[in-house]
C-alpha cells in the first residue's frame, strides 16, 4: 500500500531504497513489475539539504528549452508578491539567461541526471533552495494573485503540500497529484527520499515518483489550476503544463494576452 500522508514527515531514505519502493503502486511502476531494470544511480550527486535562511522563498527551474518563460514567470510573481526571495534552479541555462536570473534572485546550479528529463531534478532544486519554507512553481505557471498563504496559513503541518492533477475521474489513480506546485519545509527527509528515487525510477516524471511515495493533494486547486480546468481567470495560479500548454502560453505572450485575455503581461 502507498505510504499514508501522516508518515511523510518521518519517512527516511533508508527505509525507502531498493525495489520495494517501486512496487507500492503497480499502476505507476509497471516497468519494474515486468522485470525491467532501472538505470544505475549516478555517483556524483549528493542528496542533502543546504543550510537554510529564515523565512520563505519561491523556487523555479529551467534549462535552455524553457528559459524564455522565466521573464514572464518572474514578472507575474513580482506583481503580486514583490518581496519574497526567488531562487532559480539552473538545469542547463545559457550564460545570458543565468546572468539575467542572477540580477533578480539567487541561482543554484543543479546537477544534471544523465538520460533524465530536467523535471527529475526538481527535488534536488528544493533541497538546494536554502530557505525554511520552500514553494516550488514550475516555469510554465502564471501567478494571478497573492500566493503568500502558501507559506502562511496554508502551509501544511506535515511539511509537504501538493494539489490534485485536475484529471477527470478514472484517468489517473484516486488523489493523483500535479507537482507543478510543491510546498516543502526545510529539513523534511521525505524530499531526500523523493530526490533519491528520481535518480533511477522508470516512470514518466517526478510527480509519479512523488505519488508512489505516498504524497497526496492537500492544497487548494486554485494554486495550481491546470489549464484544462474551467474559470482560469479566477485562479490564483494557472499552470500551462505540457507542450500544448506551453505553446498556448508562448502564443499569448506574443499577442499580449495571458490567462485573462484583457490582461497584458507585466
Amino acid at each position: 500500500l502507498p505510504i499514508s500522508p501522516s508518515r511523510v514527515a518521518s519517512h527516511s531514505v533508508r527505509e525507502s531504497h531498493g525495489p520495494s519502493l517501486f512496487l507500492v503502486t503497480p499502476f505507476l511502476w509497471r516497468p519494474l513489475m515486468h522485470g525491467q531494470s532501472s538505470p544505475s544511480p549516478p555517483t556524483s550527486i549528493h542528496i542533502k539539504w543546504e543550510t537554510a535562511t529564515p523565512g520563505p522563498c519561491v523556487v523555479t527551474g529551467a534549462d535552455a528549452s524553457q528559459q524564455d518563460l522565466l521573464p514572464f514567470w518572474f514578472n507575474r510573481l513580482r506583481r503580486w508578491n514583490p518581496q519574497v526571495p526567488v531562487v532559480f534552479a539552473d538545469f542547463g541555462l545559457t550564460e545570458a539567461a543565468r546572468c539575467w536570473c542572477q540580477h533578480r534572485g539567487i541561482v543554484r546550479s543543479i546537477p544534471k541526471i544523465s538520460n533524465r528529463k530536467s523535471w527529475f531534478s526538481k527535488p534536488l532544486a528544493i533541497l538546494a533552495a536554502g530557505y525554511e519554507q520552500i514553494v516550488w512553481l514550475d516555469a510554465d505557471m502564471e501567478v494571478q494573485a497573492d500566493i503568500s498563504p502558501l507559506w502562511g496559513e496554508l502551509f501544511p503541518a506535515s511539511g509537504l503540500g501538493t494539489t490534485h492533477d485536475g484529471s477527470p475521474p478514472g484517468k489517473n489513480p484516486p488523489g493523483f497529484i500535479n507537482s507543478g506546485l510543491v510546498v516543502a519545509r526545510h529539513g523534511l527527509n521525505f524530499i531526500a527520499v523523493w530526490a533519491k528515487a528520481c535518480l533511477t525510477a522508470p516512470v514518466r516524471g517526478d510527480q509519479e515518483v512523488l505519488y508512489a511515495l505516498g504524497a497526496r493533494c492537500n492544497l487548494p486547486q486554485t494554486y495550481n489550476h491546470v489549464r484544462q480546468l474551467p474559470n482560469r481567470e479566477q485562479a490564483k495560479v494557472v499552470h500551462w503544463w505540457g507542450d500544448d500548454g506551453k505553446a498556448e502560453l508562448r502564443w499569448r505572450l506574443r499577442v499580449g494576452a495571458t490567462g485573462n485575455p484583457t490582461d497584458s503581461p507585466a
